[in-house]
């Protein structure tokens, strides 16, 4: 905020009375004192308190709103990024679209986020902040190296997870699409920070199965 302030004052001229006639006096006439003072003070007082408070390294309550735009990879990778690839939610697990392709139909499962599970299984819920945060997911072209300013990583939580075969197994690939949803996930910055955001009923679709970079 800039704050400035100029003060001028005038005290004005006092008014000159000539007695006579110009370049003469007469005997006896009184002296005419004329008094100028000006005084012109100018006062500039800038004051410029610039406070840069980082309000992106906080995520806001309704941050999910803004994710939409989704992708994944693998078995699997899932992930959800705002327009301005600011924010991305990022989920790894294991074992969906092999689940799957086993099943030759749509499969469903629940569970809760369990870092060293196994099978059909949601291990890790991170969210990254900075600039161009998504460019390394499942690609191995990079347009814009990515920006991480803060990581937050998933504490607790449950999910649902449906997965349906989109196509033939082949080349090690299983061409799936999956929809995930999250339940009750908190979220904690890797310096400790806790945030008040719970991720709550967060839907993620998305086509995996394939490889990253494929």
């Amino acid at each position: 905020m800039s704050i400035h302030s100029s003060i001028l004052l005038f005290v004005g001229l006092a008014p000159l009375h000539l007695m006579g006639c110009a370049g003469s006096a007469k005997p006896g006439d009184t002296a005419d004192t004329d008094t100028d003072t000006d005084t012109d003070t100018d006062t500039d007082t800038d004051t410029d308190t610039d406070t840069d408070t980082d309000t992106d390294a906080v995520l806001a309550p309704d941050f999910v709103d803004d994710l939409t735009e989704s992708g994944g990879c693998s078995d699997f990778t899932v992930w959800a990024r705002n327009a301005s690839d600011t924010v991305v939610l990022v989920v790894y697990g294991e074992g969906a679209a092999h689940a799957a392709h086993q099943a030759g139909e749509e499969v469903e499962t629940n569970g809760t986020i369990e870092p060293d599970a196994d099978g059909w299984v949601v291990q890790s819920v991170q969210v990254w902040q900075g600039e161009y945060v998504s460019q390394s997911l499942c690609t191995d072209t990079i347009d814009e190296s990515p920006i991480i300013d803060r990581t937050w990583v998933g504490s607790g939580g449950s999910f649902n997870m449906t997965a349906v075969p989109t196509g033939e197994e082949a080349g090690g690939e299983q061409p799936t699409d999956v929809v995930l949803v999250l339940q009750e996930v908190g979220l904690a910055d890797s310096d400790g920070l806790s945030s008040s955001v719970v991720m709550n009923d967060v839907t993620i679709e998305a086509s995996i199965g394939w490889h990253a970079g494929g």
